[in-house]
């Protein structure tokens, strides 16, 4: 049997198997295809039995540390000092990311021109680099401030003259191609964006890498924007189909490979789902409304509020406690809390009471991180009193809304993945919650 191999590290998200097994498929091959998950540390190890396999892939720590391992490498592969593919009958390694990066970009309609901004110089960003002043671009590459000088050493290494090196926060809104060569906005960093909103809405063509998750808040803001977006799943899916024309000659048509991608998005929203909902809880005025339109703007995400839902479906909820009573209500409520668990890139804003069933939780928490708003009573009673939108509040009651909010605080606690202290401004709360999501996911 013929067998074939991945090389990386920490590769439990990589989509590799599943596409090449495809790319097999329409060759009418079955062959092994095994992954090496494999320490920077590790690579002399497991060499002697990769260099039995008919060929493999490599990615991430490994793509320049195999080169002395071999006996020779491609135009491509030399230029960036990275091989993402191996031909064991030969030794020789390749780089097949170009090909991959240049025909997705040709797919989405996006020329490599005019004035191009890279963020990374890995493997990948060297690639990228190297193109774009192939093609005459204007390249300015952006980086951390630890990271400038030695940017500068590997655009010198790579025979780059011209471009510019900049620090990421000088980033200014002239560009006409971003290319994120970063894990920035890859999972499980799902928050963290790249660019500025500045420089993404002045430009026409955005560029990212990432392919898990699907929609990242790159894509998500440049959409935003009306700019052009590719993610990285034509380039993997591009890259892997010219390794199994290096390995043994294989031809595929452009509407297989198509195909392909679609069923690679499908794949990974199944096989690796990604919490991407923010599910803001807490007392009646506690500010969930109010948060949720500034972080919906910050990440570029849908804003929800299942109160909204309900009364758009069903009419006032005044009315529905009124005619039906609080059960009902309540019924009607899970059963927005059931749809709205199946959003993606959402902020939801939860009813007060909605939390009180632990099914609406194991919901939302499906594909969301519950953010509880720890907003004083005090505060909340401030915002409610006499508000007759929301029947539990509306008679004024201070002592029986103190001890509804006693007896709910427990169960918002409970529940949450994260606590935000309420009684912050909202820029404050912003920024909180920012560096907790972080925090959270890391």
């Amino acid at each position: 049997m013929e067998k074939y191999a991945l090389l990386g590290y920490r590769l439990r998200h990589t989509m590799s198997p599943f596409i090449h097994r495809r790319l097999f498929d329409l060759s009418g091959k079955s062959p092994d295809y095994r992954v090496y998950d494999c320490p920077a540390d590790g690579l002399s190890v497991v060499i002697p039995e990769l260099m039995k396999t008919n060929g493999f892939n490599i990615t991430i720590p490994h793509k320049e540390a195999v080169i002395p391992y071999l006996d020779g490498t491609d135009e491509h592969a030399s230029r960036y000092r990275a091989v993402n593919t191996v031909d064991v009958k030969t030794r020789v390694g390749y780089n097949t990311d170009v090909t991959g990066f240049l025909k997705s970009l040709g797919q989405a309609g996006c020329p490599l021109r005019g004035k191009v901004l890279l963020a990374g110089l890995g493997g990948a960003g060297r690639m990228m680099a190297c193109e774009a002043v192939k093609a005459g671009a204007e390249l300015t590459v952006a980086l951390r401030p630890e990271s400038k000088e030695k940017g500068i050493d590997t655009l010198a290494s790579l025979g780059i003259k011209n471009a510019k090196v900049i620090a990421l926060e000088k980033m200014r809104p002239e560009y006409d191609v971003l290319l994120n060569a970063t894990p920035v906005g890859m999972y499980p960093k799902i928050f963290d964006c790249p660019f500025t909103d500045e420089v993404i809405a002045g430009s026409k063509h955005v560029f990212d890498a990432i392919y898990n998750p699907l929609r990242t808040v790159l894509s998500l803001k440049a959409s935003k924007y009306g700019v052009n977006h590719i993610s990285g799943m034509a380039m993997l899916v591009y890259q892997a189909a010219a390794a199994h024309e290096i390995w043994y000659g294989a031809k595929f048509r452009d509407a297989d490979l198509s195909r392909i991608i679609d069923d690679c998005n499908a794949e990974i929203s199944k096989d690796f789902p990604v919490k991407s909902n923010i599910v803001l809880t807490g007392f009646m005025g506690s500010g969930k409304s109010s948060l949720g339109k500034l972080i919906a703007g910050e990440y570029a995400f849908g804003l929800t509020d299942t109160d909204s839902l309900i009364e758009s479906k069903y009419g006032k909820i005044s009315d529905i406690f009124a005619s039906l009573g609080e059960k009902a209500f309540r019924e009607k409520e899970s059963e927005i809390a059931l749809a709205v668990s199946e959003y993606r890139n959402s902020v939801i804003a939860a009813g007060g009471g909605l939390p009180l069933s632990s099914l609406n939780v194991q919901a939302l928490k499906r594909n969301g991180i519950i953010v509880y708003l720890d907003t004083p009573f005090e505060l909340c009673y401030k915002r409610i009193r006499g508000d007759f939108a929301r029947p539990l509040a509306s008679d004024g009651d201070r002592d029986r809304l103190l001890a509804l909010y006693s007896a709910r605080k427990a169960v918002y606690e409970n529940c949450a993945d994260i606590t935000l202290d309420g009684s912050l401004s909202l820029p404050e709360m912003l920024k909180s919650i920012k560096e907790k999501l972080k925090n959270y996911l890391s």
